[in-house]
């Protein structure tokens, strides 16, 4: 009789996980990115900003080489959800790292994952939850190693610390989140890291969610500040030298200003990469215009004027939402910069 209760008491309690894990579908998902033919396939999953924005978590190499891209939702209860027009709102290539938003910023979820700093201990259970071959999978292991020394390829040749651990993952689950369960958090767990690798020895390997936290600051910080009114020179933004800069134009008629301080000593190199045809301008402190280059990878150097270089982004055969990354740096003593502007 003992037996049997026990028994009981264990499917009981394996019905509630595998209950409550199901619910997990809801916020995690399946990623496609598409590149010419070629369609790739990994997971991620919806955090929330402290406004409710969502932004979606994956790794780097799913979205690398794509210029379109589209996740899909298969909740626990009702139809599919498919978003055609995602874009990347940030990434760090050399940690494999991507962040995702969904077209026109849109407030899909009222909730995401809670994230945890905390990195599990040695020992300590954790799940894995992704889409590999786009197929569900659930699964829950052990960490045996929370700071495991992996050098990723993609990276410049430097070990970083991945949490090794046992809960299974396969090719796709690529981006899915590496869970602890928290009964007080959304959905009954929290992330801890992405996961990312496995190698011969049945050993997987995650981001840990700490090393995503600072790019989540940017993004989100550059989100409030680039969807201010910045459709004119008037209200240009500010922005720091070095720093990448990731929007979006959504129609012919918008464009897109931003101001990099510079002096009449100096010239800046300008970097831009976009999933459509851009047209870059600039322009001194006075709005005379100084030059324009267009295409979707631009190399650009510009002398600075005293008070400023005013850029101009805009698209004005756009046929689609189109998404741009920019980054702007002083040319060091004796560069020459070779303008460019490749289709």
């Amino acid at each position: 009789m003992k037996k049997i209760l026990v028994i009981l008491l264990l499917s009981l309690s394996l019905s509630k996980t595998f209950s409550q894990a199901s619910l997990l579908r809801d916020i995690v998902c399946v990623v496609t990115a598409g590149y010419q033919n070629s369609m790739a396939t990994g997971s991620g999953y919806v955090v929330n900003t402290v406004d409710g924005v969502n932004m979606i978590i994956s790794n780097h190499h799913v979205v690398s080489n794509s210029r379109r891209f589209r996740v899909i939702f298969y909740p626990n209860e009702g139809p599919e959800k498919v978003f055609n027009s995602v874009r990347i709102a940030g990434r760090l290539p050399e940690y494999d790292i991507a962040i995702l938003a969904f077209a026109g910023d849109e407030k899909v979820f009222s909730q995401g994952l809670k994230l945890d700093l905390s990195p599990p201990d040695d020992g300590e259970q954790v799940c894995a939850a992704g889409y590999p071959g786009g197929s569900w999978l659930y699964s829950e292991g052990m960490v045996s190693n929370r700071r495991a020394l992996v050098r990723l390829s993609s990276s410049s040749g430097i070990s970083q610390p991945f949490i090794q651990h046992s809960a299974l993952i396969h090719e796709g689950s690529s981006g899915g989140p590496l869970l602890v369960k928290n009964p007080n958090a959304p959905y009954g767990y929290s992330v801890v890291g992405i996961n990312t690798l496995r190698n011969d020895h049945g050993m997987y390997f995650s981001i840990p969610v700490s090393r995503i936290m600072g790019l989540l600051d940017t993004v989100w910080k550059q989100f409030h500040e680039y969807h201010m009114s910045s459709n004119t020179m008037e209200t240009a933004l500010n922005h720091i030298l070095e720093a990448p800069v990731f929007a979006s134009i959504k129609s012919p008629n918008e464009s897109f200003w931003i101001r990099f301080p510079a002096d009449v000593s100096h010239e800046l190199a300008i970097e831009l990469e976009a999933t459509e045809n851009i047209l870059l301008e600039t322009h001194d402190e006075q709005g005379t215009f100084i030059s324009s280059v267009s295409g979707r990878n631009i190399r650009h150097g510009i002398k600075g004027e005293t008070g400023g270089i005013y850029l101009k982004v805009s698209s004005p055969d756009i046929r689609f939402w189109s998404t741009f990354r920019l980054k702007a740096r002083l040319l060091q003593e004796g560069e020459i910069i070779i303008n460019t502007a490749a289709m």
